[in-house]
C-alpha cells in the first residue's frame, strides 16, 4: 500500500510539474483574446464542440472523457467500419495497450501485460447499454464471434481503464467496457449489408429503425455470419506414425444474432439473443484431432427495460431491470485403448446453463457548485447456475451433475467534489454481498485537475475483486478435479497518474502511468494433486503508456500509441506468460478524390511473450489495409479490407487445455462489403 501511494505522489508531482512549467491555464479564444474559463460550468454541448469525446461508464453519467476519474478510450461505430473490424477483440485490439490472443476456438482480451493462458475474460466487465452481459457460470465476456451484438449497430465502445469495483462490483478488475447500440432514431429506414471474403466468408445483416415524434423510436435487427475456415491445419505435436496431425475442415465457424430496442418518453427496453456454433481444430482437452464432431455451441439472451425521470431538486432517477440466459455446450469425441488393445470411440458433453433476474436503481444529483453525488442499490438473483459432464457414446455415462443458485446485493455511493473552478476530487465506495462467501468492500479516489477545457491532470486510486464463479468453485470429474470450494476473492489495488490534452482542434495526447498490486489470483495450481483451482501468490503490474492523435476537418486522421508493460509474481520475480513488454498500435486514414474515395491502414505489433512451457514466442507485426467509399451513392457504400496483408507468420500461447504450446494465426485474407441505407 505504500508503495501505491508513494508511486501516486511521485508521479502526480512529475506531471504537475510538466503542466505548471508549460504556462498559465488559459484558453485561447478565436479572435486572439484569452480568459480562463472553467470546464465544470460548460456543458456538455459545449464541451463537445471542443472536441473532447464523453462518456458515460467511468461514474454512471455522462460526462467528457476529460472529467471521467478513469483513463478512457472510445471506438465510435464510424471507426470500427471504416477500418473493417469484424469483432468486438479486434476493436479492443487496436486500443491503447490491450492486445488479443486467438486459439481458434475462443478470443481472448489482455490488457497492461495481462492475460493468462485459459482464462475466459473474467477480468473484464462487459456491458451493452450499461447492461452486464459476463455469465453467471464462468463470469466470461464474449469478445469473439460469440458476441450478441452485430457490429453495424455499435454507435460507439467506451473502454474505462482501470478498476471500478466501487461502481460496478465483481469482474470490474482491469477494466470496464461500455457497447452502446444505434437506436432506431438513428436511422431512416431500412439498412442491408452483406460481406463475402476468403475462407468461404460471408454474412448478412438487416436491420430497420424509424423516430416517432420527438421521444419515441423503435429498431428490429437480425444477422447471420459464415465461415469455413483453413481446410487444413497442421499441429506437429499430434504427427505419429499411423497420423499426419493435420486437421481437416474443422475450421468452421457461425452466428446469429438478433436485436431489437424501442423507446417510449421516459421508458426504454431491448431484447437481444445471440447464437454461435464453432468446431475445434485443435484437439483441445485430450480429445481426437481429427474427430469432426469436436465443436462448441455458446448462446446468451438478454431482455431488460429502463425508467428515467428527472425528480424534484435536480435528482436523476434511473431504474432497470433485466432477465437474461447463457448457455454453453462442448462437444469433443475421444479415441481410447481397450485392454484387450482394441481402438474405441467416446464422445464427451460438457453443459453450461445459466439464469439470472436483478434490478438496479440509481439516483444522481448535479449541485449548483457543480459537485455531483451518485448513489444506487443492485441486486441480481441467479436462478440457476448449472454444470453437467456426460458420455453420450458409447453409453450415457454422467460424470458432474451440478446446480447452484445464488445471491448478491451491493450500495454504492460516489461523490466528485468541485474545490475549485478546475480542480474536482471524486471519491467512491460500493459494499457487494455475496450468498457464497459474504461481502467486499472497495474505495476509489481521483484528483483531477483541469487547467484548460481541453487538458486534464488525474491522480487515481482504485481497489477491485473478482468474485471466484461457480466454474472454479464447483467443477470437477472423477480424476481431473477443478473445483475448490474455499477459493477467496482476487484483489487488484491500481494507482494512476494521466495527463491528456487536446493541443488544437486537429492534435490530442495522452501519457498514463500505472501500477497494479494483484493478490490472491485465482488460477490453475502448479502443483500435482493440488485442488485445480487456487489463491495462488501475488503479482506486480506497472508501465507508461502514451498516444498522439491528428484528425482534420477534410477526412485525414493518425493515431500512435504505445504501451510499455512489466509483469512479474513477487515471490520469484519470473514475467508472466502471454504478457507482451512492448505493445504498438498506429493508424492512418485520409479521403480522396474530392472525399468520394477513402483509405486507411492500421497496425499492430508486441514484442516476445513466454508460454505456458516457459518458450518464447517472438514478436509480430501485423497491417490492414481497407479501401472504401467516402461517400454513399443512393445511399449505397462499398468497402474493402486486406487483413494481414503482409502475410506474417505468427502463433499465440496455447492454454493448459492444448497439446499445442503456441498456436498459429490466420495469414493474408480479404473481405468485400456492400451497404444499403436510406437517408
Amino acid at each position: 500500500m505504500v508503495r501505491l501511494f508513494r508511486f501516486v505522489l511521485l508521479g502526480g508531482m512529475a506531471v504537475l510539474t510538466v503542466v505548471i512549467s508549460a504556462g498559465p491555464a488559459i484558453a485561447q479564444k478565436g479572435d486572439g483574446d484569452s480568459q480562463n474559463l472553467d470546464p465544470f460550468s460548460m456543458s456538455i454541448e459545449e464541451l463537445f464542440s471542443l472536441k473532447v469525446e464523453t462518456v458515460f461508464a467511468a461514474s454512471k453519467h455522462r460526462q467528457t472523457t476529460l472529467q471521467a476519474p478513469s483513463s478512457v478510450s472510445v471506438v465510435t461505430g464510424e471507426e470500427i467500419r471504416r477500418y473493417g473490424y469484424r469483432n468486438l477483440a479486434e476493436i479492443l485490439a487496436h486500443v491503447r495497450g490491450f492486445f488479443s490472443t486467438y486459439d481458434r476456438n475462443y478470443t481472448y482480451v489482455g490488457t497492461r501485460g495481462f492475460d493468462r493462458p485459459g482464462d475466459y475474460d473474467s477480468r473484464f466487465l462487459l456491458l451493452i447499454n450499461g447492461n452486464r452481459i459476463n455469465d453467471n457460470v464462468f463470469d466470461s465476456a464474449p469478445m469473439g464471434t460469440e458476441f450478441p451484438v452485430d457490429l453495424e449497430l455499435i454507435d460507439r465502445v467506451e473502454v474505462v481503464r482501470g478498476p471500478s469495483s466501487a461502481l460496478y462490483g465483481t469482474s470490474a478488475f482491469f477494466a470496464v467496457i461500455n457497447i452502446i447500440t444505434k437506436k432506431g432514431k438513428d436511422f431512416h429506414g431500412p439498412l442491408v449489408s452483406v460481406s463475402a471474403g476468403t475462407l468461404g466468408t460471408n454474412s448478412l445483416h438487416t436491420s430497420w429503425g424509424q423516430r416517432f415524434g420527438t421521444t419515441s423510436d423503435f429498431l428490429l435487427s437480425v444477422s447471420r455470419y459464415r465461415s469455413n475456415g483453413y481446410q487444413e491445419l497442421h499441429y506437429p505435436e499430434f504427427d505419429s506414425p499411423v497420423s499426419d496431425g493435420i486437421a481437416r475442415n474443422q475450421d468452421t465457424d457461425g452466428n446469429e444474432t438478433f436485436y431489437s430496442q424501442a423507446t417510449l418518453n421516459n421508458f426504454s427496453i431491448q431484447a437481444l439473443y445471440g447464437s454461435r456454433t464453432k468446431q475445434i481444430p485443435t484437439g483441445s482437452f485430450g480429445s481426437a484431432l481429427k474427430d469432426s464432431r469436436n465443436h462448441t455451441i455458446d448462446w446468451y439472451g438478454d431482455v431488460d427495460g429502463t425508467y428515467r425521470k428527472v425528480l424534484p431538486q435536480g435528482w436523476d432517477f434511473n431504474v432497470r431491470g433485466f432477465y437474461d440466459r447463457s448457455g454453453y455446450d462442448g462437444i469433443l469425441g475421444y479415441e481410447n485403448n481397450s485392454p484387450n488393445g482394441e481402438q474405441t470411440t467416446s464422445l464427451n458433453k460438457d453443459v453450461a446453463r445459466g439464469n439470472w433476474i436483478g434490478q438496479e436503481t440509481q439516483f444522481t444529483r448535479k449541485f449548483k457548485s457543480g459537485s455531483i453525488l451518485t448513489s444506487g442499490l443492485e441486486f441480481r438473483r441467479n436462478l440457476l447456475q448449472k454444470q453437467e459432464n456426460l458420455d453420450l457414446e458409447p453409453e450415457v455415462s454422467v460424470f458432474l451433475d451440478h446446480v447452484d443458485r445464488s445471491n448478491v446485493w451491493a450500495a454504492f455511493v460516489q461523490q466528485e467534489l468541485k474545490v475549485t473552478n478546475t480542480l474536482v476530487a471524486t471519491f467512491g465506495i460500493r459494499y457487494d454481498h455475496y450468498s457464497t462467501f459474504g461481502g467486499a468492500i472497495n474505495p476509489r479516489a481521483a484528483v483531477i485537475l483541469n487547467p484548460t477545457p481541453t487538458s486534464a491532470v488525474k491522480i487515481l486510486y482504485g481497489q477491485a475483486f473478482r468474485a471466484p464463479n461457480v466454474y472454479e468453485l464447483f467443477w470437477h470429474q472423477e480424476g481431473f478435479d477443478f473445483g475448490n470450494s474455499h477459493l477467496r476473492p482476487e484483489t487488484i489495488r491500481s494507482a494512476e497518474v494521466v495527463y491528456e490534452k487536446t493541443l488544437n482542434e486537429n492534435w490530442t495526447v495522452s501519457v498514463d502511468a500505472f501500477r497494479d498490486d494483484i493478490s490472491d489470483l485465482i488460477t490453475q495450481s502448479p502443483q500435482t494433486g493440488a485442488p485445480g483451482f487456487v489463491n495462488f501468490g501475488k503479482i506486480h503490474v506497472s508501465g507508461l503508456e502514451g498516444e498522439i492523435e491528428r484528425r482534420t476537418v477534410q477526412g485525414f486522421e493518425t493515431r500512435l500509441s504505445y504501451a510499455f508493460q512489466a509483469s512479474a509474481t513477487v515471490e520469484t520475480g519470473a514475467p508472466l506468460s502471454n504478457s507482451p513488454r512492448h505493445v504498438i498500435q498506429a493508424k492512418i486514414g485520409d479521403s480522396w478524390a474530392r472525399g468520394w474515395v477513402w483509405t486507411g491502414m492500421d497496425l499492430f505489433a508486441m514484442s516476445s511473450r513466454l508460454t505456458l512451457k516457459e518458450n518464447k514466442i517472438q514478436g509480430h507485426l501485423v497491417s490492414n489495409f481497407t479501401v472504401a467509399t467516402g461517400k454513399d451513392i443512393h445511399g449505397l457504400s462499398l468497402s474493402a479490407t486486406l487483413y494481414n496483408a503482409t502475410n506474417t507468420h505468427y502463433s499465440d500461447p496455447g492454454s493448459s487445455e492444448h497439446e499445442q504450446d503456441a498456436i498459429g494465426q490466420d495469414g493474408r485474407t480479404l473481405r468485400f462489403k456492400l451497404t444499403y441505407q436510406r437517408k
